[in-house]
């Protein structure tokens, strides 16, 4: 799997994967087509120029695997000829499949996590994708084609979203629309899946506009009663309470859901939901936004996962358009907390020659300190770039590859929060809000025990009235670091 050579190893050579899939692809299409009758060929050329390309490889699927052709093609010595990879490669695609996946976790610019909701009982796989890895959330669920790969599942170009369906998992609702369409429950259920796909594909836009908006027109008859709006939606208004009654949970708080084994399986359905239009607007709209602390906090250890990476800004209207610095996708990041975090802050403030080399390296970032909207004096100034200095060490106290802070981007972070919260918040909440943000609370933590500690060994006050904006700063920098590369291992 190492060997440059191999198509199917290194993400560094995926180029020669999709060139050879295409061919691939192009061979199975001319064989398809040899094998149709004429008027078969002219109503399927026909279609395909009119259909999506979601439908477009279902009817590929269909007619190579469900109709059994490219089995009988391998037996009668089709592709004999070939060479090692292209036949490797045809082997693969022998295991085409219908999958329904639910996405977990993006691990890289290609790959993610997920299980297959079809075969519940295969672990978490690695899903190899580049446009899913770009825009999948947690609990994103597909309807899509698939085959095995020796780096995991591949994904098939376009793939059909599954709509919410409120308190019911989306394995239930399903098995409750398999069953509405008349599919078989055991036997001849995946070949059933393969025929059907395109209608799968309508089913769920009828469901999501019947959820959306009920006084809308859609088919009935693809839609169960069971999927149909009920009231079974999470109301948050924008905001996640613990304690606030849902009347989707039978008027109770999810803390109190939580911990009713009746109600839980329906309080995690909801906080999925939850979570995917959090995660929509981490991808789409580059907010920063994450629940797993209010996960923690519920006893909900099962759907926390890491945050997916932040997709960028899209230019705004706003005259302060500045002000918002469009982000880079950040690299999924371990914690960095407990005995591991005051090794790394001991390794960075001991030993002068790692110190020095920070300085030089991290200079931008300190300078920018100085271009604060709440201006510094000298000794404030010193002690906040001396802790942030230690703080950025122990996240990386090496040069990243592909290293590049960005002060501005740093700057516009201190601002927007700043300029958050409300006059009844008090400083404590505040930190603890900010800390959350930045994903790594525990160094945030440390580093503001760190910057009181110096005040103290300083014999010199902080102004109480740039606490705030100390504070900020410092955790704005650590923000920053956390977009840096490589992953904490």
């Amino acid at each position: 799997m190492t060997c440059l050579f191999n198509p199917f190893g290194s993400a560094d050579h995926r180029e020669q994967f999709f060139d050879l899939e295409a061919k691939i692809l192009s061979q199975l299409s001319k064989r398809l087509m040899a094998d149709l009758p004429p008027s078969k060929v002219r109503e399927l050329t026909n279609f395909l120029s009119e259909c999506d390309d979601f439908t477009a490889q279902s009817l590929l699927g269909w007619h190579l695997i469900g109709e059994g052709r490219l089995a009988k093609w391998k037996a009668d010595g089709f592709a004999a000829d070939w060479k090692n990879d292209e036949a490797v490669m045809l082997r693969y695609y022998g295991t085409l499949r219908p999958v329904l996946l639910e996405f977990r976790e993006v691990l890289d610019h290609q790959t993610c996590v997920a299980i297959d909701l079809l075969r519940p009982e295969l672990p978490p796989f690695h899903v190899i994708d580049e446009e899913c890895a770009a825009r999948m959330g947690r609990f994103d669920v597909e309807l899509a084609w698939a085959y095995e790969i020796p780096t995991g599942l591949r994904m098939c170009p376009d793939t059909a979203p599954m709509p919410s369906t409120g308190v019911v998992e989306p394995a239930d609702a399903f098995a409750m629309l398999l069953a509405h369409l008349g599919a078989p429950e055991e036997d001849g259920r995946d070949l059933w899946l393969m025929e059907h796909m395109p209608l799968l594909e309508e089913a769920f836009r009828a469901i999501a506009n019947a959820r959306r908006n009920p006084a809308d027109r859609y088919d009935l008859d693809v839609v169960p009663d069971s999927l149909r709006p009920n009231g079974d939606e999470w109301d948050y208004s924008g905001e996640i309470l613990t304690d606030h009654p849902q009347p989707a949970l039978d008027g109770k708080s999810p803390r109190e859901a939580a911990n009713d084994p009746a109600l839980r399986p329906r309080l995690t359905s909801l906080l999925k939901e939850v979570i995917r239009s959090g995660d929509r607007l981490r991808r789409t709209a580059g907010m920063d936004i994450d629940f797993n602390l209010l996960l923690a906090e519920l006893r909900l250890e099962e759907l926390i996962f890491p945050p997916p990476p932040l997709g960028v800004l899209e230019e705004s209207e706003d005259p302060d358009w500045d002000d918002e610095i469009p982000l880079d996708p950040p690299p999924s990041q371990e914690m960095l907390e407990g005995e591991e975090l005051n090794r790394r802050l001991q390794a960075a403030t001991g030993d002068e020659a790692l110190w020095n080399r920070l300085e030089v390296r991290l200079a931008d970032i300190l300078d920018a300190f100085n271009d604060l909207s709440e201006k510094l004096n000298d000794h404030e100034l010193a002690i906040l770039q001396s802790t942030a200095l230690a703080a950025l060490g122990a996240l990386h106290p090496d040069q990243p590859p592909g290293y590049e802070p960005d002060p501005e981007r740093m700057l516009a972070r201190y601002e927007s929060w700043i300029k958050s919260g409300s006059d009844d918040e008090t400083l404590a909440d505040y930190l603890d809000r900010i800390f959350a943000e930045t994903r790594q609370p525990a160094l945030c933590e440390s580093a503001a025990d760190m910057l009181m500690f110096t005040e103290k060994q300083a014999g010199k006050k902080l102004r109480p009235k740039k606490l705030d904006a100390i504070f900020t700063a410092l955790t704005a920098a650590i923000w920053e670091a956390a977009h840096w590369p490589p992953v904490l291992r």
